[in-house]
């Protein structure tokens, strides 16, 4: 068994493995990025170092997170071009974490086209829960104009 963190997309369920979560902090107000590519929502100022934040729901379903109680900003290591950087992913009803079974997740059997961070599916008292692969979460275009050697945080 593994601890994943659980969350919402629209009405389905989807799971982040939690090994690669930092931490889970509320919603917060974010520095707008003028021109960024699709899906990034803003960048939140952790500490005094900018960390790009995607919006999970718009990459996924072409509308934004909602801002409700339940609306988190889930911070993950992620692999960029310039080395391991915290990547925010913002998502909705993220206030669960649940052991599952790693072994029980199977391919949907469906290509995700550019969705390619939508990974194997769980059953679980009669729904499919998503695993989110975080390593494929950004184009490695989108990774290299989000992540420089100039905007390392240590």
């Amino acid at each position: 068994m593994a601890l994943f963190i659980l969350f919402r997309l629209g009405s389905d369920p989807y799971a982040i493995d939690a090994s690669q979560v930092v931490r889970v902090i509320p919603l917060a107000k974010l520095k707008e990025f003028l021109q960024a590519p699709p899906g990034i929502a803003g960048l939140l100022d952790l500490h005094g170092a900018p960390v790009p934040v995607v919006d999970l729901s718009l990459c996924a379903t072409g509308i934004p997170c909602r801002q409700r109680l339940t609306t988190r900003i889930i911070l993950v290591n992620y692999s960029s071009p310039v080395g391991e950087r915290l990547l925010g992913i913002m998502a909705e009803g993220a206030c669960r974490a649940e052991k599952l079974d790693p072994e029980r997740f199977v391919s949907p059997g469906i290509d995700p086209g550019e969705a390619r961070f939508l990974g194997p599916v769980l059953e679980r008292d009669g729904e499919l829960i998503q695993r989110i692969e975080v390593a494929n979460l950004l184009t490695p275009e989108v990774a290299a104009r989000l992540y420089t050697q100039e905007n390392k945080h240590e």
